[in-house]
Order: structure tokens, then C-alpha cells, then sequence
């Protein structure tokens, strides 16, 4: 079987292997929502005035119920969001890479495929991973609000029939759940970050075999040279994965004996910006587009938010202030101030929640970041294509070449060392 067979193999496989688990993932979520709102239903049809401790019962598994229900509804609008959003992209993606069509695939390279393919042995499983540390996180930030949520339902509940007792333990349990987990520093996100650290070492490892680097620069020990490296790249270990991210071991190039440099040197060229410059610029735009998006949307929330409390509070106070008047003091009337009541406290709870979610995703840090990283690609494609139209086929052209990817991979280590960085700040009790 030809590499690039086997390749597509691989790929088709992972794919494969992704929607199988990912839909299973959504199903189950879906059927945990209905199976909330169920149980929510029948317990507020039995909730009984004589009853106190039933109803204590029925207003703890209620709060904790909405506190569970987090993870799988995230898990759900994660779904529909890549439903057409990745949908939209997969269209778009032909015409933004559109040079050198003709290029060959990384795979076709001698030593390259057997990296690839173990790449796309473990590459599907980073998605799930992503959306259950982002789930857990998004739980974990809903806490607070939920909280705050709680205390205000229980002011307004009449008459006292068990029901409010029942939200304060499952308030006094949410918190301590949060405690725990901040205590504990029992992080969601380490298998994710261990999973991209792995995947993208083992995408940086394709390039350097291809520019013969490092490890790779003797051709007759290729074989031994990348089942060394792919022993040291299979661990799920997150601690081991780090110590691997230094380049420096590559970064020196050294000239070939005149019998070991390529002959023709275009074709490294073309697909090293075709697949991997180009790919990058690709997938760092997107990034940089879901970034900016989310700081849009968190902000707009936060305004309307910051209007909604600002009228609420300001209705609440001119009823507290307006005589007493059999109109206000009616069943319909004191609903309206309830109601009010409620909407005063859910708006800064809702707030507090969108201000803790741009922390946990740390939008202003990876903007930043992923700015800076397409303008330093956007320099080397430039340089790829000068140096393409300059080849003379010679041991110096392909030391430039050598240069370039190194000079690439550089920056997208250190890409991935700063999305480290900002992926692991740690939970504070503050």
C-alpha cells in the first residue's frame, strides 16, 4: 500500500473514530437534560405545603440538579456551534490555501509517514478532551452564580414550606464543591493540554524529519531515529510531554556532505508552505476569529446585563417607596416586585458567571497571542516564496530551507509554550 493510501486510511479512520464519540457524547447529554428536566417537573408537582421535610428533600436535589445540568448542556451548544460553524470553515478553506496545488503531501517523504500516521492515531481524541475541561470549567465558573440565584429565589418564596431549606443546603453543597475543587487544585484541563502537546509535538517532529534536522540529518539511521523519538512522544504523562517542547536540540544545522543533500530541492519547499505554513495561518485565524468572538459576545452580555439590573433595581426602588395601595399590595402586584426581585439578583449573577468565563478562557492573552503569531507566518511564507524563486538546487539552498523551518517551528513552539502558560494558570480561592 502506497504511504498516501495509508495515510488517507488513517485519517478516514480518526474521523471516523471522532463523529462515533462525540455523537455518543452528545446523545448521552441530551438524554441527561430530559432526564433533569423530568425529574425538575415531577419535583415541583410534588412539592406539598404540609410536607416540610419532602419539600426540603425535593429543593435540595433541585438545586443540585441544576448544578449537573451544566456539563451536558455546554456539551450540546458545543455540538450544534461546530455543527455549522466547522461547516462553514471546511467550505472556505479550498480558496485560502491555494498555493502550489501540486505540492506533495508530507507524507510521501521518506521516515515523515510513519510519523503521521501515529499522529492521527491519537489527533481525534483532543476535541473530546478540549470539550470536557471546557464543560468542567464552565461548571465550576456557574457555581457562584447559581448560588447568588438561589439566595434570591429563597427571599422571594411564600409561604416558608421546607422548599427554601432545601436550596440553602444545596447552596451550602455547591459550595463546598467549589471549595473542594479549589482546594484540591483538582485542574479539568491537564489530559486536554497533555493531548495538544502531544499531537502538536508529533506535527512539529513531521517537519524536522522533513528538513532532515537534528536526529534526522542521517539518512541511514532514519528508521532508528524516529522510533526513538516516537518512544520518547508516546506518553500521556503531561509533566514528560513539556520537557519534550525545547527545539534547541534541532537548531543547529550543520552542512551536508555533498552525497547527502537533495537534488531537488522546490518540491520541500512547496509542501512545507502548503501544508504546514499555510495550514498554520489557516488554523490561527480561526483561532483568532473564535477569540475575538468570544470577547464580543461577553462583552455585549455584560452591557445588557449591566442595563437589565441598572432598570430592575430602579423599578424596585419606586416600589418600595410608593404608598402602600390595595393595587400593589394585590397577589398580582407583590408577583411584579417578586419578579423584580428576582431579575435584580440574576442580572449580577449572570455578569459575575460571563466575567469568570473570559477569565477561564483567557480571550485577551490568546488574541494577543494568536496576532502576533500570524504576523510572524505571514513573514516566513513571505521568505518561503522568495526562497523558492531564488533555488539553485545547491547544499546552501537547502540550509536555507533547514533555516525556514526552523525558523517556523520556532515560533509555533513558542505559540504552544504561551498557550500552556495561559491554559494552566491555576483556580484561586479569590
Amino acid at each position: 500500500m502506497a504511504p498516501s493510501e495509508t495515510l488517507n486510511q488513517n485519517t478516514s479512520q480518526s474521523q471516523a473514530d471522532f463523529h462515533i464519540r462525540s455523537r455518543r457524547q452528545v446523545v448521552n447529554s441530551c438524554l441527561k437534560i430530559a432526564a433533569i428536566a423530568i425529574f425538575l417537573i415531577a419535583c415541583f408537582l410534588n412539592i406539598q405545603p404540609q410536607i416540610s421535610i419532602r419539600n426540603a428533600v425535593l429543593g435540595f436535589l433541585t438545586s443540585i440538579a441544576f448544578l449537573v445540568s451544566i456539563f451536558p448542556a455546554y456539551i450540546i451548544c458545543r455540538a450544534i456551534s461546530w455543527r455549522f460553524l466547522r461547516s462553514k470553515r471546511k467550505s472556505e478553506i479550498a480558496p485560502k490555501i491555494n498555493t502550489f496545488n501540486d505540492a506533495k503531501k508530507p507524507s510521501e517523504y521518506p521516515g515523515v509517514q510513519r510519523i503521521d500516521a501515529f499522529q492521527h492515531k491519537i489527533v481525534w481524541q483532543i476535541p473530546i478532551y478540549q470539550g470536557n475541561a471546557r464543560a468542567a470549567l464552565f461548571t465550576v465558573a456557574a457555581i457562584p452564580a447559581l448560588i447568588i440565584i438561589s439566595v434570591a429565589i429563597r427571599s422571594i418564596i411564600e409561604p416558608k414550606n421546607g422548599f427554601d431549606v432545601g436550596l440553602l443546603f444545596g447552596e451550602a453543597f455547591s459550595l463546598g464543591a467549589l471549595l473542594w475543587f479549589v482546594i484540591s487544585d483538582r485542574g479539568p484541563t491537564t489530559k486536554w493540554l497533555a493531548g495538544r502537546t502531544q499531537a502538536e509535538l508529533l506535527r512539529r517532529e513531521q517537519y524536522l524529519c522533513l528538513a532532515k534536522l537534528g536526529v534526522y540529518k542521517d539518512q541511514n539511521k532514519l528508521d532508528d531515529s524516529i522510533l526513538a523519538r516516537l518512544t520518547l512522544l508516546d506518553t500521556e504523562d503531561y509533566n514528560q510531554l513539556k520537557k519534550l517542547i525545547s527545539i534547541k536540540e534541532f537548531a543547529t544545522i550543520q552542512p551536508f556532505p555533498t552525497t547527502g543533500t537533495p537534488t531537488d530541492i522546490e518540491p520541500y519547499v512547496e509542501t512545507y508552505v502548503k501544508y504546514r505554513i499555510q495550514k498554520q495561518l489557516t488554523h490561527m485565524q480561526w483561532a483568532l476569529d473564535d477569540v475575538e468572538r468570544a470577547s464580543t459576545q461577553l462583552t455585549r452580555t455584560l452591557a445588557a446585563l449591566a442595563i437589565f439590573a441598572f432598570a430592575a433595581a430602579i423599578i424596585h426602588s419606586i416600589l418600595d417607596y410608593l404608598p402602600t395601595s390595595p393595587t400593589i399590595n394585590s397577589l398580582p402586584g407583590l408577583q411584579i416586585s417578586r419578579f423584580i426581585i428576582l431579575i435584580s439578583a440574576i442580572a449580577p449573577a449572570i455578569a459575575s458567571f460571563a466575567v469568570s468565563i473570559n477569565s477561564l478562557l483567557k480571550v485577551e492573552q490568546l488574541s494577543r497571542l494568536y496576532s502576533w503569531v500570524i504576523s510572524e507566518l505571514r513573514e516566513e511564507l513571505n521568505n518561503a516564496i522568495q526562497l523558492k524563486a531564488n533555488l539553485t538546487n545547491s547544499a546552501d539552498d537547502f540550509s536555507n530551507f533547514q533555516k525556514l523551518v526552523l525558523n517556523v517551528e520556532t515560533t509555533l513552539t513558542n505559540e504552544l509554550r504561551a498557550f500552556l502558560f495561559f491554559s494552566e494558570q491555576r483556580a484561586s480561592v479569590s
